[in-house]
């Protein structure tokens, strides 16, 4: 893999919490316009290693890391922790987590708050941007002579969708999603894995998943944390093999 393809690379990821480790020596690399996902038992570092991409353990007390988190912007390399601060990093780095956490306002005004204190653009690039993002993941028709309701009243597929369209709104060039379809129905789950699929056309993501059905259905790669260190990494080749992936976790797990 060359430097070009590759979005993310990490190396002698460390991470602890009050003198307790939780990350062990992490190194991995993320494809660019892939998906990526992380899984392994609970407890095993999955979301601490999600959240070291966009420094969110930064927000914990006690918080302590060591190595390296570089991630490639236009073809530039830049390490995460020592040329960006928090703020500049999420500008870039989108993130959606397990439960859908909307914002107990509009629908519309759950886009456009961000935009207006993020970006310096106008109200009606603000209003396009909304439109184009709602489009982007599937809401738009679902939601556009309603975007004054209160978003509380979507299902909780159609809110999840925009947390997603939320994200995308900054325009970010990597997406980290938590677990993103763990708390929704099944119909609801397989619309964000469609989503998803198409997504990684135009941005990378890295995720962390509970269910292996779905790693084997929409990852490029995937990321078998135990312990707070990588087991094994695996290329959607692997998958070719029946039972490996299902062998791998009862071994690991």
């Amino acid at each position: 893999m060359t430097a070009q393809e590759t979005a993310i690379s990490v190396r002698a990821l460390s991470v602890g919490f009050s003198g307790r480790t939780i990350l062990d020596d992490v190194s991995m690399d993320v494809p660019r316009n892939s998906i990526t996902m992380i899984i392994g038992p609970s407890g095993s570092g999955k979301t601490t290693l999600l959240r070291s991409v966009n420094r969110l353990n930064e927000e914990f007390a006690g918080c302590s890391t060591a190595g390296s988190v570089k991630m490639s912007f236009s073809g530039t390399a830049v390490d995460i922790y020592r040329d960006l601060t928090p703020n500049e990093l999420r500008r870039r780095v989108g993130m959606v987590f397990q439960s859908p956490n909307v914002f107990p306002f509009s629908i519309q005004k759950n886009l456009l708050a961000p935009l207006r204190l993020v970006h310096s653009i106008g109200r009606k690039e603000r209003h396009q941007r909304m439109e184009r993002v709602l489009r982007e993941v599937e809401l738009w028709e679902e939601v556009c002579d309603r975007l004054g309701d209160n978003a509380v009243t979507l299902s909780g597929g159609q809110q999840q969708r925009l947390c997603l369209a939320r994200a995308l709104a900054l325009s970010p060039e990597v997406l980290l999603l938590d677990e993103p379809t763990a708390s929704l129905d099944v119909r609801s789950a397989g619309k964000i894995e469609e989503l998803l699929t198409k997504l990684k056309e135009r941005y990378t993501i890295l995720a962390v998943s509970h269910s292996i059905r779905q790693v084997k259905l929409i990852a490029d790669r995937v990321v078998i944390l135990s312990g707070g260190a990588i087991a094994r990494t695996l290329e959607h080749r692997d998958f070719q093999n029946p039972g490996l992936l299902e062998e791998l976790v009862e071994e690991i797990f």
